[in-house]
C-alpha cells in the first residue's frame, strides 16, 4: 500500500488537465481531465455534439471519436464546418477528393483524431476499439468522446446506465485519459431553453464522474450556457444556476468557442 508520497511520485500524468479549449470553463478552473469520466447532458439539438467535436478537434491530442449517433459522411461534414467555419452548403461542396481544402483539413485532424462508427456497442467492444488506437497510435488515447451514453447502455433503465457509467469510468482509469460522454436529459428539461440541473440527466448517470456538464440555449441564438452542476476540482451548484458559463456557438458552422 503506497504512501501518499509514493502514490505522487507514481501518479505520471493521471489527472492532468487537458488543453483548454473552452476559456470561459477554464476561468473558472474547470478542465477535463486524464484518468476521469465527464458527462455533457442537454435537450436535443442544444449543441453538445458541437462542443464534443470542437473539443476533439482543437485539444491537439491523441482522440478517439466514438460516434454512434451519426454515419460517416455526416460527421466528415460537421468537421470540415468546425475545422474551416464552412456553412453545410460549403462544407458538402467541399467533400471531393480533388478538393485541397478538405484535403488539407483530413490531413491535419487525422494526424490526432481517429473517428469510429460502431453501432450500440458494449464495453467489451468499445475496449476493444481503445486497445486497436493504441495498437495502431503507439500509444492510448489522451481523449475519448462517447457519444452517446444511451447506445452503451443499450436499455432505458437506471440499473442499464450505471452499470455503463461505472464500465465507462473504469476505462477512463485504467487507459489513464479523459472520457467525455454525451448525455440526454428528463423529458421536463427537453425544451432547451430550461436550466438543467445534476438530478435532470437521464437516469442520474452522474455518480461516478467527476465532471458534469448540462447545456442550455441562452436568450441569443448564438450563445448556450454550461452549467457546472458537479465538479471535483472547483466550485459546481447541482442547481445548475449558481455556477453558469456562456460559450458562443454558431450553430450553422458548426463552431464553438
Amino acid at each position: 500500500m503506497p504512501s501518499l508520497r509514493q502514490a505522487a511520485r507514481r501518479s505520471g500524468s493521471a489527472g492532468l488537465p487537458l488543453p483548454t479549449v473552452y476559456r470561459t470553463l477554464g476561468d473558472k478552473q474547470v478542465q477535463f481531465r486524464r484518468g476521469h469520466l465527464h458527462v455533457v447532458a442537454s435537450a436535443p439539438g442544444v449543441g453538445k455534439s458541437v462542443l464534443a467535436i470542437n473539443l476533439a478537434i482543437n485539444a491537439g491530442v491523441p482522440t478517439l471519436y466514438l460516434a454512434m449517433d451519426g454515419d460517416e459522411t455526416s460527421m466528415s461534414i460537421r468537421v470540415t464546418q468546425a475545422w474551416n467555419g464552412f456553412t453545410r452548403e460549403e462544407a458538402e461542396a467541399e467533400l471531393d477528393i480533388t478538393s485541397q481544402k478538405a484535403r488539407r483539413t483530413f490531413d491535419t485532424i487525422d494526424e490526432y483524431v481517429r473517428w469510429d462508427f460502431p453501432g450500440s456497442p458494449d464495453m467489451v467492444e468499445i475496449r476493444d476499439r481503445v486497445w486497436a488506437f493504441a495498437e495502431l497510435w503507439g500509444e492510448l488515447p489522451h481523449l475519448i468522446v462517447v457519444d452517446n451514453m444511451m447506445d452503451v447502455a443499450g436499455e432505458e433503465s437506471f440499473p442499464a446506465y450505471s452499470e455503463a457509467e461505472q464500465a465507462l469510468c473504469a476505462l477512463a482509469r485504467i487507459a489513464n485519459t479523459a472520457v467525455v460522454v454525451l448525455a440526454h436529459v428528463n423529458g421536463q428539461y427537453e425544451d432547451g431553453r430550461t436550466t438543467i440541473p445534476l438530478a435532470g440527466v437521464n437516469f442520474k448517470a452522474t455518480k461516478k464522474s467527476s465532471l458534469v456538464l448540462t447545456v442550455c440555449r441562452g436568450a441569443f441564438s448564438d450563445t448556450v450556457f454550461l452549467s457546472v452542476v458537479k465538479c471535483r476540482e472547483a466550485a459546481a451548484d447541482p442547481s445548475g444556476l449558481g455556477v453558469r458559463v456562456p460559450v458562443t456557438v454558431d450553430y450553422e458552422r458548426m463552431m464553438a468557442s
